[in-house]
């Protein structure tokens, strides 16, 4: 919530729950909710389209605040988007590591995705397709 209430304060001027629920449109019971039990995914939906800021880095502050993933530069995200819960274990882990550790991780990925790659060009001209 202290991401949330720091994004409000500084594009919207509010510094009170009440404020929040009343500029998200929500009650203040939800924003109450908020505080005792974290964001719901509705709740970080609605402050990333309000405020413009990146509802992953609200949730968990992770990745850059203000920017907001989208399928290209012209394109909102797609209603509903949110990283997947595996997305943010990774993230939060490579964002842990070292310069040695990170460039170890992106090798193996690169590997592993060009594994699967390789793999899937196999599987298809087996299929003759």
């Amino acid at each position: 919530m202290d991401r949330l209430y720091e994004v409000a304060k500084e594009k919207a001027g509010i510094t009170t729950p009440s404020e929040l629920a009343r500029v998200l449109n929500v009650s203040q019971q939800s924003v109450n909710n908020w505080e005792k039990r974290g964001i719901s995914r509705q709740g970080l939906l609605l402050a990333q389209e309000h405020f413009g800021v990146s509802a992953l880095w609200i949730e968990r502050g992770i990745g850059e605040r203000d920017q907001v993933i989208a399928a290209n530069e012209n394109e909102s995200p797609p209603p509903g988007y949110l990283a997947t819960d595996e997305l943010t274990e990774l993230l939060t882990l490579f964002g842990g590591c070292d310069e040695a550790g990170r460039a170890s991780i992106l090798a193996v990925a690169r590997a592993q995705f060009d594994e699967t790659k390789l793999t899937r060009a196999a599987n298809k001209r087996k299929r003759g397709t």
